[in-house]
């Protein structure tokens, strides 16, 4: 066994055939928190897997009564309410299909096992991993007490609270887990696994530049070629062993094993190629951003426009006597007139928020109701960022051709002086700048000027969509502030927070924490 702290992570399957998410999730938590499931070994079919997995996690029996349970980005701290806040999560952001959730282990040397507050210590440890590598991502855990080697079992969300989905490549473990899990073994007295480190240094520098002189062997056999036979044939005459099959895997003379060009990133996946090979040459797709806010906001309807109280001194007599009169009578004309200055304000604020909201409901409202013009905005602020997703879409798209760009732009005025002015010392940044142009017009028939617009215009058009954004929040809350005023009853919006209950716990004080230097555990009602 390998010395000082092991670790081990894999999928919990989603929906399948025999059963959905919420049931895979739901085994998953009771498998590693019940009891019965202490001595059943790991099934990985997804109809049976995260259950049981989850009420391993929680057994009493090994976790000390659930002294040792807790969790991150989660309010429950059992079963049931902790599938139930992950699914919600899921669900709002309609994920509840593909990898359910992480399992994972992190486990102890015998003698760490045996040291003082070990247990405590290692909550702290798990906690630390999970907050540093899944810092939005809902997460159950507890700690293992009855075997030699103390370990620490947690599950984690697939879907984050942001919305995005876990996503890792073959390098995780060895670039990331390990690294992170070494860095608090240190901090909490354990003993790192030296394995790991040596792994670290031998693969992290040299997988990265293998990834990327890949990348771009890739990227020039798909500017040199009009099929897909044609790229194969380019990445060997340029040195690269690919073989095809439902992959294509691709080597190197240097290289020990093959590595899948879908690991190089989602656009060298095998369908991806063979798309950016017959479309390289065509003109770039543009996506609109629709104007989704109201034109032009009415006017104030009433603006106040009160007098200044003038300083004694420059008063004329009259009004110098009318003032020492009020004063004599207890009354203080400036303070008054302060006073009616802004209940004229607050008279002229309300009525020209009714004006607003008027036209608010005129615009976004179907049935002419307040609800309805704040569901309206809700249906536009979707809108907008779906054609933001697009936009992005489309530079990822075009990632290769924009890289090329980003190569030429600090080229460009250099090359400029080679050519134009005769600075013979720029003479190698002209070469360079001369070879990308070559390279943007033979394989993606664009110029330096087409792909700067196209990029200035996807930009342009980004800052469109987020000003309506902002538009549409300000008017959206002034619709509310306006519900408020007036009494109106609305419909929950559903928003994150409301979804995952953290605020209503939190005032109920169903949730309580408790972390000292010699214990770490969750008491809950």
């Amino acid at each position: 066994m390998s010395n000082g702290v092991i670790s081990k992570v894999w999928n919990i399957q989603g929906a399948s055939a025999k059963k959905g998410t919420k049931a895979q999730l739901g085994d998953s938590i009771d498998y590693i928190l019940n009891d019965e499931k202490t001595d059943i070994v790991l099934d990985f079919d997804p109809g049976i897997q995260l259950e049981r997995e989850c009420k391993y996690v929680e057994n009493d029996i090994k976790t000390m009564k659930g002294a040792y349970v807790a969790t991150h980005v989660l309010v429950s701290t059992d079963v049931k309410g902790a599938v139930a806040e992950m699914m919600e999560v899921k669900e709002f952001f309609q994920k509840t299909d593909g990898r359910a959730a992480l399992h994972g282990i992190i486990s102890l040397s015998e003698e760490d096992s045996k040291t003082k507050n070990a247990a405590s210590k290692l909550m702290g440890l798990c906690y630390d991993v999970l907050d540093e590598l899944f810092p939005n991502h809902q997460a159950i855990f507890a700690v293992h007490t009855n075997t030699e080697n103390m370990h620490v079992h947690f599950i984690v969300n697939s879907v984050s609270i942001n919305g995005r989905k876990i996503h890792q490549d073959n390098k995780f473990m060895t670039d990331v887990m390990h690294p992170c899990i070494n860095k608090y073994a240190e901090k909490y007295g354990f003993t790192p696994n030296e394995k790991w480190e040596e792994d670290y240094k031998n693969s992290k520098t040299s997988f990265v530049e293998l990834k990327m002189i890949l990348r771009k062997a890739v990227d020039i056999a798909i500017e040199e070629s009009d099929d897909f036979n044609g790229f194969i044939e380019n990445l060997k005459s340029n040195g690269i062993h690919a073989n095809v099959g439902k992959y294509i895997s691709l080597k190197t003379d240097d290289m020990d094993k093959a590595i899948r060009s879908h690991n190089l990133g989602t656009s060298y996946a095998k369908d991806a190629i063979i798309e950016r090979i017959a479309t390289r040459k065509q003109k770039f797709e543009k996506t609109e951003v629709h104007g989704y806010v109201l034109d032009e906001k009415p006017k104030d309807i009433f603006t106040p426009n009160m007098p200044k109280m003038q300083k004694y001194k420059d008063m004329p007599p009259q009004q110098k006597q009318y003032v020492v009169k009020q004063l004599k009578l207890g009354k203080n004309p400036w303070r008054e007139h302060q006073q009616m200055s802004w209940q004229l304000n607050k008279i002229a604020d309300q009525l020209n928020l009714q004006e607003r909201v008027r036209s608010y409901l005129d615009f976004y409202s179907s049935d002419g109701t307040l609800q309805g013009a704040m569901d309206g905005i809700l249906a536009a602020k979707q809108n907008i960022s779906t054609e933001k997703k697009i936009i992005a879409k489309q530079k990822k798209k075009y990632k290769p051709i924009l890289d090329i760009y980003e190569e030429m732009k600090p080229l460009e005025t250099r090359a400029y002086l080679y050519e134009y002015c005769g600075k013979e010392e720029y003479r190698n940044e002209f070469e360079q700048y001369r070879m990308l142009t070559r390279r943007l017009k033979k394989g993606y028939d664009k110029d330096i000027r087409e792909v700067a617009a196209f990029l200035q215009e996807c930009d342009d058009r980004l800052l469109y969509a987020h000003a309506q954004l902002r538009e549409l929040s300000e008017e959206y809350r002034e619709m509310k502030k306006y519900a408020l005023q007036h009494g109106e009853t609305l419909q929950q919006t559903g928003s994150l927070i409301d979804v995952l209950g953290v605020y209503e716990a939190r005032e109920n004080e169903k949730m309580r924490i408790v972390v000292g230097w010699n214990e770490f555990y969750i008491a809950s009602e």
